[in-house]
This record gives C-alpha cells, sequence and structure tokens, in this order.
C-alpha cells in the first residue's frame, strides 16, 4: 500500500495507523445541528442564507410526518429537533474537536473560480474532521422489506476522483460508521462543491431549488443514505426534484440517527 497516484493524500497504511479518539457520550440529546460554515459568502449565489436556513429546517422538522410512515419511525423522527445555523466562516480545528455525535458540519466549497479549493484542501479538511478510509451507506432490500444491506464507500478516493476531475459532481456526504463501529460512528461531514457546474446555465429563479436539493441530498448520504434513481437521491440533479425522503430512506435515517443518540 503506498501514496495515491495524484499524491493528495497519506497512504492508506498511515491513515489507518491513525487513532481515532472515542466518540463523546451523547446521553440521548435529541438535539440534531446542522451547521453550514461557508467561509466564501458562496451561498449568496444561490439563494440567501436565512432562506436557506428557514427551508431546510422545514424539511428536516417535518420528516417525521411523511404520510404512510411506520407508527415508530415517524415518533422517532418526531422526537428530533433539527436545527439548521449558517456561519460565514470556517471552523477552526479545536471548534471541529469539539463536534457533538449529534452535529452535522456542511462546508460550501469551490473547485473552480478565484477561491479554489483543491483536492489536496478537500482530503485535509476531512483528515481534520477525522472521517475514517472506509465507511458505510445503507438501502432497504425492496420497498418495504425488513432489514438494510450495507454497502462499501471510500471517502478519500471519492474526493480525488470527483473533485477536481469530475465537474458533475455537486457534493460529498460522508456518514459515520453508525452500524458498525463505535470509534467512528459519529465521524462525519458534507462538503458541497458551489459555483461551476453548479450555477452553469441554471436561470436565478432556479438557483434555491437547485441548493437546497444539493444539501438534502448530501445530508442522506450524511445519513448513510445510497444514491436511489427518482428520489433525493438520485445519482444526478433533477430539474424536478423529489420533494421528500422516501419512507424505506426515511427509516434508515431514523436508525442512523438513534445510532448516535442512544447513551
Amino acid at each position: 500500500m503506498g501514496t495515491t497516484t495524484r499524491g493528495n493524500t497519506l497512504s492508506i497504511t498511515e491513515r489507518l495507523r491513525r487513532v481515532y479518539l472515542p466518540c463523546p457520550a451523547n446521553n440521548g440529546n435529541k438535539a440534531v445541528a446542522i451547521k453550514v460554515f461557508d467561509k466564501h459568502n458562496l451561498i449568496s449565489e444561490m439563494i440567501s442564507s436565512q432562506d436557506m436556513v428557514t427551508e431546510l429546517q422545514n424539511f428536516l422538522n417535518g420528516m417525521g410526518a411523511s404520510p404512510g410512515l411506520p407508527t415508530d419511525i415517524a415518533a422517532n423522527l418526531s422526537s428530533l429537533r433539527f436545527t439548521v445555523d449558517y456561519e460565514p466562516r470556517a471552523p477552526g480545528r479545536e471548534e471541529i474537536e469539539r463536534f457533538g455525535v449529534t452535529d452535522f458540519p456542511v462546508h460550501l466549497l469551490t473547485a473552480s473560480g478565484l477561491v479554489t479549493s483543491s483536492s489536496r484542501d478537500i482530503v485535509g479538511l476531512m483528515e481534520a474532521h477525522r472521517i475514517p478510509e472506509e465507511t458505510r451507506v445503507a438501502e432497504r432490500p425492496q420497498p418495504g422489506e425488513e432489514g438494510i444491506n450495507m454497502f462499501r464507500v471510500f471517502p478519500y478516493r471519492t474526493v480525488e476522483d470527483d473533485w477536481e476531475e469530475n465537474r458533475t459532481v455537486l457534493g460529498i456526504g460522508v456518514p459515520g460508521t453508525y452500524f458498525t463501529n463505535n470509534q467512528t460512528r459519529c465521524r462525519k461531514v458534507g462538503i458541497i462543491k458551489m459555483q461551476g457546474f453548479m450555477t452553469e446555465n441554471l436561470p436565478m429563479a432556479r438557483r434555491p431549488e437547485k441548493i437546497l436539493f444539493v444539501l438534502k441530498h448530501e445530508l442522506g448520504h450524511m445519513f448513510a443514505l445510497r444514491h436511489q434513481e427518482n428520489t433525493i437521491m438520485n445519482p444526478g440533479y433533477d430539474v424536478n426534484p423529489a420533494s421528500r425522503y422516501t419512507n424505506d430512506q426515511l427509516f434508515i435515517v431514523s436508525r442512523s440517527l438513534d445510532s448516535l443518540i442512544q447513551p
């Protein structure tokens, strides 16, 4: 196992040798905080920050009211209190270290323009968040079926393949290892790729809808959801995006959050 071909990261051997501190105890706190960091004020190109906060918070707090949702999942999601905070800055390393198990940090950055972040920068950010080399996303076997299927994802490889090289990729959402490893179960992060393909040939009137879709999509990955056609987790932006997660996806969201909240 050597360094990657682009030299952006530590070797896999070196990274796996790192010691990840255990996640802090949560003690049943049901407040879930989405923290959107935007050090270059890129949100203003898409939507007002206050509108983003309001729309995203209403969406998340409405998940438990999804029609046809099983009673136990509806009750669990409805018991959570989601807040969305917008910060026109970057968090410092000490602040990142203090993030709790129910903090979901999202960074608005760009791979183009005057304030470009390189794939090396993104790797460094992920390392600051203590993102592991491998984590998992999940989906139900078939609509309504019991159980979940797990799928391996490799976030550092994704960054190297997609941040600079694949301009159509609009973000990266990394879940913690919610169902497998307590040591890294709280280590999650979202990174939205602003500008470039995000705004290309897109009328101003459609921009709020698009950024909200991308935020919901990457948060979906942070909740451990896998790509799924014709849903918010559609692999590409749909000009007629779905308005909510499916009930099977909400089952996984509920399970993921429950794994973080339990003391």
